[in-house]
């Protein structure tokens, strides 16, 4: 089956472990630095570009991939994403996706 896709009612998805998440979920959330930056939002998530979620601000996009050595956490009930940017800055993120 590889190279298609499933479909289910949001209704009949499996419930999730602790440590999931389902791709869905995170578009809306908000994307709050570890460092204090300007919180931004998920406004999609891209699976062409491999582990990279989108992140939209007003200067532009960023894509932070979305590996756990920079998410830290993602809280869907406080339907927050809490990046690790001191691995690099979210300016640094936005230049390399306006590279992509």
């Amino acid at each position: 089956m590889a190279g298609r896709y499933l479909l289910a009612p949001f209704s009949e998805l499996p419930p999730l472990q602790e440590d999931q998440v389902y791709l869905h979920d995170l578009i809306g959330m908000k994307a709050v630095s570890a460092t204090g930056e300007k919180p931004r939002h998920c406004d999609d998530v891209l699976r062409a570009a491999k582990n990279h979620a989108r992140h939209q601000h007003s200067r532009g996009s960023v894509l932070i991939p979305y590996r756990l050595k920079i998410i830290v956490r993602t809280d869907i009930d406080a339907r927050t994403i809490l990046i690790n940017d001191t691995l690099a800055s979210w300016t640094l993120w936005a230049a390399r996706s306006s590279a992509c």
